[in-house]
Parts: C-alpha cells; sequence; structure tokens
C-alpha cells in the first residue's frame, strides 16, 4: 500500500513523474539567470509621476525611453526628453565609453561631454542594473498566472528597500514594492514594474522583447 501511494503520489494518471511547482524564489533564481544569458534585447521603459535626469542640472531629464541593448556595451534608443521648452524626442546611442544625444533642437548628432552623460547602459548592468536589482526582492510571493505579450507568464511580487535604486533615484522611499512577470516557456523577466507608493504613486515599468535578435547597433555617422 505504502509502496501503491508513493507511485500514485509521483507518478500523473499516464505515468509521467509530475514536476513539483517552482518556489517564487526559484522563479527569480531562473529568469534572472535567464536574462544575465542573453545577448541582446529590445526594452521600454515607461515611468510616471517620475523621470530621470540627463545632466547634473536637471534641466534635461528622460520618462520615456525605447530601444535595443546588445550586451556588454552597446545601445541604441529612442527617449522622450522633457525640457525648458517642452516635451522632445532625443535619439542615444552607446558603443564602448562613448556616447551620443541628438541635439533636441537641430535633431543633428553630438557626442556627450563627460560631466552629460547619464549613462542608459547603468539601467541593464549586471552588477548594478535592473535585474541585479530584482534578484535582491524580499518577501517574495506568487500572484498568480497572468497573460503578457501574448505569453503565458507567473506574476510575482515582493518589496525592495528603496536605497536599492540610489544609482538611479536618491530620493526614493523607505520601501518599494516590485512586480516581476515571468514567461513561464522560456523564464525571460517580461515585465518589472516597480511602485514607489503614496498618493500619486511613481512607477517605473520595463518590458522586455526580442531576445537575442542581435540588432546592429554602431555609432552615428
Amino acid at each position: 500500500m505504502v509502496v501503491a501511494l508513493w507511485l500514485l503520489v509521483g507518478c500523473g494518471s499516464d505515468g509521467a513523474t509530475v514536476e513539483p511547482t517552482p518556489t517564487p524564489q526559484e522563479w527569480l533564481n531562473r529568469a534572472v539567470a535567464q536574462f544575465q544569458a542573453r545577448q541582446s534585447f529590445h526594452f521600454v521603459l515607461e515611468l510616471e509621476e517620475r523621470a530621470i535626469p540627463l545632466d547634473s542640472s536637471g534641466l534635461l531629464a528622460f520618462n520615456r525611453v525605447e530601444g535595443d541593448v546588445v550586451v556588454p556595451d552597446r545601445v541604441q534608443a529612442q527617449a522622450r526628453v522633457s525640457t525648458v521648452m517642452g516635451s522632445l524626442e532625443a535619439g542615444f546611442v552607446a558603443v564602448g565609453d562613448e556616447q551620443w544625444l541628438t541635439n533636441p533642437l537641430n535633431g543633428q548628432w553630438e557626442a556627450l561631454p563627460p560631466e552629460f552623460r547619464a549613462d542608459l547602459r547603468l539601467l541593464f548592468d549586471p552588477e548594478i542594473g535592473i535585474t541585479s536589482v530584482v534578484s535582491d526582492i524580499e518577501n517574495l510571493t506568487t500572484v498568480g498566472d497572468e497573460t503578457v505579450s501574448d505569453r503565458s507568464a507567473i506574476h510575482l511580487q515582493g518589496s525592495l528597500p528603496g536605497s536599492a535604486l540610489s544609482d538611479f533615484a536618491a530620493d526614493l522611499p523607505e520601501r518599494v514594492t516590485v512586480d516581476l512577470w515571468v514567461d513561464r516557456e522560456t523564464n525571460d523577466i517580461l515585465s518589472v514594474l516597480l511602485t514607489e507608493g503614496g498618493e500619486e504613486a511613481a512607477t517605473w515599468r520595463f518590458d522586455f522583447s526580442d531576445f537575442d535578435a542581435n540588432p546592429t547597433i554602431d555609432a552615428p555617422a
């Protein structure tokens, strides 16, 4: 009877072994490892009630950016930049240690001086970027199954100390809520949502797609 019960628990009706349900931490570990193994990806970052400054003065800042990353040091993107003249679109390219931005006034590419650089590559850096940040999520739980971009995904939720994002914003609250959607089939991170809290909660939403498409990213002419 004991053997029969063990077989019943360990196998499905067709005799196949039933895989144990991954824990939230196991889902997270798989997702971070998969992301760090990818050679390229497309991304969209949307910010609500917050902007990331492009320079030390804070007169130029972006609240939306979309583009491609080729590991380890190439980025091309289009950003929505807020200026004293309103919202403008600007192109961004980084190749190695060099970075360029289109001048919002004339659309021409210009090399960025060191004091003006807001390096988008840092958002995806394996040491301090978004995947490094989410790998330290605390109080991790499984919310449930959802569909993201027509993909079956597992929704995870937890929190982080605001100081974990100090490389990108110094005025974050004590705790930040983190929602993470992981592709059930590929273990890819499809979306990350950071919510700062408060009555008008600022949010950061990262969406990822086109993994390992390997787009060509070169210095602008």
